[in-house]
């Protein structure tokens, strides 16, 4: 029950703040890491799969939380990142760290 509620409240605030949109596009770096259009759900994808692995030596792990920490813990680059013709830093991106943006949510 309360995994359906944290689901249902990540899905109204990717709706809210056109964040799924976004993220649909956004690169995952400017450089070295993913930095082409949509690598950042490349990258969250890759570190998803990466936790449905490791998981299967824990009992008693929360898989699903630790799959969605997975899906938003680079969420905050959709605002650090303009990819219109190339790569680079917002404004907002390139004055506050990246965990400012995490904390939004």
């Amino acid at each position: 029950m309360e995994e359906q509620r944290a689901a249902g409240r990540i899905r109204r605030r990717l709706a809210e703040h056109r964040v799924g949109e976004t993220l649909r596009q956004a690169p995952g770096a400017k450089t070295i890491h993913h930095p082409y259009l949509s690598g950042l759900l490349e990258h969250s994808l890759s570190l998803m799969k990466l936790i449905v692995k490791v998981v299967e030596n824990y009992k008693g792990i929360d898989v699903d939380l630790l799959l969605m920490g997975g899906f938003l813990h680079d969420i905050g680059k959709v605002y650090e990142f303009t990819f219109d013709r190339a790569v680079d830093y917002t404004d907002a991106g390139q004055l506050l760290a990246i965990w400012s943006w995490k904390w939004r949510w």
